[in-house]
């Protein structure tokens, strides 16, 4: 009878000590996999996005706090918190990222800086139809008089965008964001060292369905004087002639791979444009330079 029993002890010794061999083989094969797969590198992605975010709310806050009677931003009055630097009123920068800060304490990250992965336009575009009246109360928080405009836009950089600085209309399914003539500008709202007010619309949301900006129609930007670069939607495809008309402070710019057509004269009159950098291959787009004559068009494919 103990001889049977030792018996059955070592058997259950032995399966023991072999499950844990089978167990150990099973760990290091699932770490290699999530190894190899990025599972790791995910997770720092994620991680770094979590703190970006983070740092974003962190200067809302302190911008929001900055607000005066008038309900905008006193940009003299932010008190930065610590890691942040200031570049100038509205910019700010922090491990290499760059922070924009509307005039009504809304704040951005800088085109391009998303931490990680490339916009995912899909998952905001969902988020937006599912639930568009939280959408449109951001978009009114910027500033946008939703109760005679109830679009909601959707800037370059998968942000919230405030319509009322646009002029716009549909045409075949998509959007032209107009001028209105050769002396005023489609677009309404403020240029600030530079730039427009956080971007342009890309997709706008109207009765229901979600449209892309395909067009930047004629004299959008006319006579904006002191734009000095803009990042233009990868949806559009025709750049309409005069949309650059008299920007005398614009020195260099990039045309999107989407670009099909672009108007004759869309550059007349930008005396500083130096560099045209098209993202095709050399002679893809008729009529260059387009009415710079002293630009020079780099062909990127």
């Amino acid at each position: 009878m103990k001889e049977k029993l030792k018996y059955k002890k070592g058997i259950t010794l032995i399966a023991l000590i072999i499950t844990i061999i089978v167990m150990i083989i099973l760990v290091a094969v699932s770490v290699t996999v999530a190894l190899n797969g990025g599972l790791f590198t995910t997770a720092k992605i994620a991680t770094g996005k979590t703190e970006l975010e983070k740092d974003k709310e962190l200067l809302m806050a302190v911008a929001v706090g900055a607000l005066g009677e008038d309900g905008k931003v006193v940009y003299a009055n932010i008190q930065l918190p610590e890691g942040f630097e200031k570049e100038s009123d509205g910019t700010y920068t922090k491990d290499g990222y760059t922070f924009i800060v509307d005039e009504y304490g809304s704040v951005t990250i800088g085109e391009g800086q998303t931490g990680g992965d490339e916009i995912d336009f899909e998952a905001i575009i969902a988020a937006v139809e599912a639930n568009p009246q939280e959408y449109l109360a951001r978009a009114a928080a910027l500033g946008q008089d939703t109760t005679s405009n109830t679009d909601i836009g959707i800037g370059t950089n998968g942000e919230i965008v405030n319509l009322d600085l646009w002029t716009y209309s549909v045409s075949n399914g998509a959007i032209s964001l107009n001028g209105i003539g050769s002396s005023t500008a489609g677009y309404k709202g403020q240029i600030i060292d530079g730039r427009i007010e956080r971007t342009m619309p890309q997709y706008i949301y109207e009765n229901n369905e979600t449209l892309t900006v395909a067009t930047l129609g004629m004299f959008i930007f006319t006579v904006e004087t002191n734009l000095s670069e803009i990042i233009i939607p990868s949806s559009v495809t025709s750049i309409e002639t005069g949309a650059f008309y008299n920007c005398t402070s614009l020195t260099e710019i990039t045309i999107p791979n989407s670009v099909t057509s672009i108007g004759n004269s869309v550059f007349v009159n930008c005396s500083s444009l130096e560099s045209i950098n098209i993202d095709n291959t050399e002679g893809s787009i008729s009529g260059s330079p387009w009415g710079a004559p002293n630009a020079t068009v780099t062909w990127l494919r």
